[in-house]
């Protein structure tokens, strides 16, 4: 046995939970994100714990080993941060936890839930309560949450972190830590702060959430997608957005979509509208007024939210295949900010992008991209900057460019399209810098302004009281201030 192999062997021995190797069957299943451009890091092992035990043991042979850990949530990881090179990589997928407690009008979820376990929980318990979780399905709890949590409801119950009440965290040092909301001692209620909109895999590892329930305003919300096919229905489509850009109820979300579809061959530009209503189709109708004159392709539907995410669990634009690539660009736009010259940029940056996937069927490469423009405002607005790390509380609009493509050799072709996405776009958003954490992108300028504003130095502060030496880091990763 090789000096190599004998190590191997003893750090697989030492590690706490599930362990894997490179070697090993289970290994490359564990290690995949869905996103072929990062899945190429190759961590040494990858642990599952099934315990907090088993994360304190682990963390604690890793700090001393020197060996870098990352935490891999299950869901979504645009920038691949959850994986690393040559270190271990612990998979949360075992803390499946998912309690509801309805006199309290809580919930408590494991940190390795995707948001489908909990829809799937709240239809077979109680249909008319809502969780602020992620619209998509295959989103996972931990990230979402902790990096701010921009949902469908935002409008009317606030972000994902300005509903956490409780956390389980097991710190760099391997302690065990229960925060609350209402912690007294300094020290603690910084990293509870830190923690609620500061971004995963910065100051520990959480490994549950205790979080806020919601009644919904009724038994069925209304849902469905208003469609106009580009550039056939522009005009109609831009007086649309400008009604958009007028206030709507908060009750009213209202997400606008572009991509391309493809259907008989033929490539088609659609512009739509994924239309959210928190109470009755009577009252939907008067809420969307003059866009619904706009001779939309009409698809919404009285239903329960679960219905919903049925369906969205079933779109194409969910979680990423593992041989397509892809990448993501945020902003953030502040009220009115949806003008007919902004909409029209982004049509003729639609029409512009490249076509970098292959077609299933031999034909030509297909454009696989999209511009999604996600509704904020309303009750997220009436927090002030700095309650909590997220600190664009102005914005009313998130956006987020995204790009596949199918040919390692066409990553630069994408890029550039995205960069000039950002150069045309950018001088837009909120004091032209304004990105979103959770579409993280890791070619963004300044990345530490654009996510967190003016609240980056306090969570340089608390990383250096909780995490002095990096022990926790990554390309984006909130670095100690004496190390910065």
């Amino acid at each position: 046995m090789s000096k190599r192999q004998k190590l191997c062997d003893e750090i697989k021995e030492a590690l706490a939970g599930e362990v894997f190797k490179k070697d090993e069957k289970q290994y490359n299943t564990t290690v995949s994100i869905g996103n072929a451009a990062h899945d190429a890091k190759r961590p040494e092992y990858v642990v599952l714990p099934n315990a907090v035990e088993e994360v304190e043991e682990t963390l604690k042979y890793c700090k001393k080993a020197k060996l870098q850990l990352t935490i891999k949530g299950g869901g979504h990881s645009y920038a691949g941060y959850c994986l690393n090179e040559g270190g271990v990589v612990m998979d949360m997928t075992n803390f499946d936890r998912i309690d509801i407690n309805e006199e309290a009008m809580t919930i408590t979820i494991g940190a390795g839930v995707r948001w489908k376990a909990v829809y799937d929980k709240l239809k077979g318990h109680l249909a008319q309560y809502m969780v602020v979780g992620g619209q998509c399905p295959t989103v996972g709890v931990s990230g979402f949450t902790i990096g701010g949590g921009l949902s469908t409801f935002s409008r009317q119950y606030g972000l994902g972190c300005d509903n956490i009440l409780k956390m389980t965290m097991v710190d760099p040092s391997g302690d065990v830590l229960h925060l609350t909301k209402d912690e007294k001692k300094q020290d603690r209620k910084d990293l509870f702060w830190a923690l609620c909109g500061g971004g995963g895999g910065n100051f520990g590892i959480v490994t549950e959430f205790t979080l806020q329930l919601h009644k919904l305003n009724s038994p069925e919300i209304v849902a469905g997608e208003l469609t106009w096919q580009l550039p056939q229905q522009k005009e109609e489509f831009l007086k649309a957005m400008e009604y958009l850009n007028a206030e709507v109820p908060k009750e009213l979300c209202i997400d606008s979509f572009w991509a391309f579809n493809y259907a008989d061959g033929k490539e088609q530009l659609q512009a739509n509208m994924t239309v959210i209503y928190n109470g009755t189709m009577d009252d939907c109708k008067e809420a969307l007024g003059k866009i619904l004159r706009e001779n939309p392709l009409n698809e919404l539907a009285s239903m329960h939210w679960f219905e919903w995410e049925q369906k969205e669990a079933e779109s194409p634009f969910g979680h990423g295949k593992n041989d397509i690539s892809q990448n993501h660009i945020s902003w953030i736009f502040g009220k009115r900010a949806i003008t007919t010259e902004v909409t029209n940029k982004i049509i003729d940056l639609m029409k512009e992008a490249p076509a970098l996937i292959k077609d299933p069927k031999g034909g030509p490469r297909r454009r696989n991209c999209h511009f999604l423009w996600d509704h904020m405002g309303g009750q997220t607005e009436t927090i002030a900057p700095d309650a909590t790390p997220f600190y664009w509380r102005n914005g009313e609009y998130v956006m987020n460019a995204k790009i596949c493509w199918s040919d390692p050799s066409s990553k630069d072709e994408a890029l550039q399209w995205q960069q000039k996405a950002k150069e045309i776009l950018t001088p837009y958003t909120i004091e032209g810098k304004a990105s979103y954490l959770n579409y993280i992108d890791e070619n963004l300028d300044n990345w530490q302004y654009a996510y967190y504003g003016n609240n980056y130095d306090r969570l340089q502060q608390i990383k250096s009281r909780w995490d002095p030496d990096n022990f926790f880091h990554f390309k984006q990763g909130i670095e100690s201030a004496a190390s910065s």
